[in-house]
């Protein structure tokens, strides 16, 4: 029985070999590799997943931080971070998710 690594380490192994000529991302290989990944991935988290969207999240907030700091003081950012959002966007997972 192969463990879920072993499978999906498999797969993107094969995907590999059948797209490695291709030189820059269009949007038909954007989707194609999407809807791959979408079909190969469980639907749970595991700790390493929810680590890296942490990782994400933080990246994003400090960055919005940055942004208002540029801005001086009193002056905001007229936009919220919109964490999550960039999060499961990035990740093409559902918002409720991350």
């Amino acid at each position: 029985m192969e463990t879920r690594a072993k499978t999906t380490a498999k797969a993107a192994t094969t995907y590999s070999n059948v797209r490695q000529k291709q030189k820059f991302v269009d949007s038909e290989f954007e989707e194609e590799l999407t809807s791959f990944v979408k079909k190969n991935r469980p639907h749970a988290l595991t700790t390493e997943e929810k680590l890296d969207i942490l990782l994400l999240q933080t990246h994003f907030r400090k960055e919005h931080q940055e942004k208002q700091a540029k801005n001086g003081p009193g002056q905001k950012v007229r936009k919220k971070p919109e964490v999550s959002e960039k999060t499961a966007k990035i990740l093409h997972r559902r918002l409720q998710l991350v």
